[in-house]
């Protein structure tokens, strides 16, 4: 695992009731691309020697969910409606961040065909019709 993430500068919202997750200071941490950058919904994901190897690894798949590495969150249980989840991924398509997600664990489940919770990134490989964990 890498020493440090690139950020994506968006507030963590239960899809549920509504209500924005604190500590979070907006922002989710990653391991996609090139470290230390900051990025918004609908940036390109940037690219550099140090991760080039990467960037052809995730460039056939898509989508790609890149989860949130934020230890500071150990449970992601919505203060509000108590509702338990996973955590957020930044959902990129072609090179682009699209939004963020917030799945439940059985969402995670029936989303990706298998019982895991992800701490970095999974991608649809279409060519061979399923999800890949990439890291």
């Amino acid at each position: 695992m890498r020493d440090s993430y690139s950020y994506i500068e968006a507030p963590v919202v239960c899809p549920v009731c509504g209500a924005e997750f604190e500590n979070t200071e907006g922002h989710i941490r990653i391991v996609l691309g090139a470290l230390e950058h900051w990025y918004r919904i609908g940036d390109l994901i940037k690219w550099d020697k140090k991760t080039e190897a990467e960037r052809v690894q995730v460039a056939a798949l898509s989508p790609v969910y890149a989860f949130d590495l934020d230890d500071d969150y150990s449970v992601w249980r919505c203060r509000n409606c108590k509702t338990l989840f996973d955590a957020p991924a930044a959902i990129v398509e072609s090179n682009r961040i699209m939004r963020i997600c917030l799945p439940t664990h059985v969402q995670t489940v029936e989303l990706f065909g298998f019982d895991h919770m992800f701490w970095g990134i999974v991608g649809y490989n279409a060519e061979e019709k399923k999800w890949v964990i990439v890291q």
